[in-house]
């Protein structure tokens, strides 16, 4: 008996198609729903923010102390002839610091005074920062090793809230909170400034030992001496001062 012909393997495939792109419309609706109406990521917080009112006493609290008391700031100064590790307690109110300078562990003694910067120590420490000398006291090197103080009185100054200030977005939970005016960046914990860094200078801050009064007053009557670093990077040398004249002689 004559039946009619089955569907052809075109049309199957073609039946499937239909099919499946009825599954795929079905699905894709809800799917089209859902990303619709998905809730949008949040935008990344922005890097920087305006000081908070607290924020901005804290700066100003900080500011103040460092104005009037004295702090205990460790620091590196790099030049052609040596790296120095500088560790100075500072009177931001009296322009005035000691403490002592190392270089390729060898250790002198330091004085910032007057606007001056005085070292003092042995041949070897000398020699270190390419200096052949024996000369036992305090010498006046200047910035010719490079600006050994750390510059904290510029820093204090731009410890200052304004418009144009502002602290770096802190993630959630973190400890630190970084401050930036001008040049500055000061980084706070709950127990103060912890850091602070001026141009490319890094110093860190720490409490200031007890006998720091006494010691700093002492570094404040010192006399400058008249011991001089002269010449230039690579060729320094120390000029010593010629002896006193002797005292004239009393007449009868």
């Amino acid at each position: 008996m004559w039946e009619l012909p089955g569907p052809t393997l075109l049309q199957r495939a073609g039946k499937a198609a239909v099919a499946i792109a009825l599954v795929w419309a079905l699905a894709a609706v809800p799917l089209t729903v859902w990303l619709a109406t998905r809730e949008r990521p949040l935008p990344p917080a922005p890097p920087t923010r305006p000081l908070s009112a607290m924020e901005a006493a804290a700066v100003r609290a900080s500011a103040q102390s460092l104005a009037t008391d004295p702090v205990k700031v460790e620091s590196t100064v790099t030049t052609a002839n040596a790296q120095l590790q500088v560790s100075q307690v500072v009177d931001v109110s009296r322009a005035v610091s000691y403490g002592d300078v190392t270089s390729q562990s060898h250790h002198g003694d330091l004085i910032v005074v007057s606007g001056h910067t005085l070292l003092r120590g042995s041949p070897q420490f000398w020699a270190s920062v390419g200096i052949p000398t024996s000369e036992p006291g305090w010498i006046d090197v200047d910035d010719r090793l490079g600006v050994i103080p750390f510059p904290m009185l510029e820093a204090v100054s731009q410890l200052d809230p304004t418009d144009e200030t502002y602290v770096d977005h802190a993630e959630a939970g973190a400890e630190t909170v970084t401050f930036h005016s001008g040049d500055l960046a000061a980084v706070f914990t709950e127990a103060g400034i912890a850091e602070m860094t001026v141009g490319d200078r890094e110093g860190k801050l720490s409490p200031a030992p007890g006998d720091a009064t006494s010691s700093l007053n002492a570094a404040a009557n010192t006399t400058v001496p008249t011991t001089k670093l002269i010449g230039a990077s690579g060729a320094l040398t120390v000029s010593v001062a010629p002896p006193a004249p002797p005292a004239p002689e009393s007449g009868n």
